[in-house]
């Protein structure tokens, strides 16, 4: 019986244990909630938090505009760039990958592109070049420029 009870008593200690150093985590639960970190502003590289990198000085298009709103002219590089910003007042030039406008009420005008995908609503885009063109938004539209 001795026996028994120190086996019972080992087995709790190592139980307490485990848990007090991270032995029995959740990574040993499958059916446990996961919480994702919370990201630093501070660790982003342009000390925001919203998930893009802001033009820097050279004037380099980020990759997403995530602000409510957005403003300005962006060299593309070519890069893929998303618009998320509802009134975006844009313009791309240089070459640009794929670029995609979410952001209702924008106006984007871009110099080239491989394509570009317009799912904004009452979004308007001008485009150079002659990219492969979709548009889905409601009362959206996607022009060529005029070649003069």
């Amino acid at each position: 019986m001795r026996i028994k009870t120190a086996a019972v008593l080992v087995a709790g200690a190592l139980a307490l244990f485990g848990a007090g150093c991270g032995g029995d985590d959740a990574a040993d639960d499958p059916d446990a909630p996961t919480t994702a970190p919370t990201p630093d502003p501070a660790d982003s590289p342009d000390g925001d938090a919203d998930g893009a990198d802001d033009a820097d000085d050279s004037g380099q298009a980020p990759t997403a505009f995530n602000e409510e709103t957005a403003s300005g002219s962006y060299e593309c590089g070519g890069q893929d760039v998303t618009v998320n910003s509802e009134t975006a007042d844009l313009e791309f030039t240089g070459a640009c990958g794929i670029v995609v406008i979410n952001g209702d009420d924008a106006e984007v005008i871009i110099e080239e592109a491989e394509m570009i995908v317009v799912n904004g609503e009452n979004a308007s885009v001008v485009y150079g070049g002659d990219p492969e063109v979709v548009v889905n938004g409601e009362n959206a539209s996607a022009e060529a420029a005029d070649a003069d």
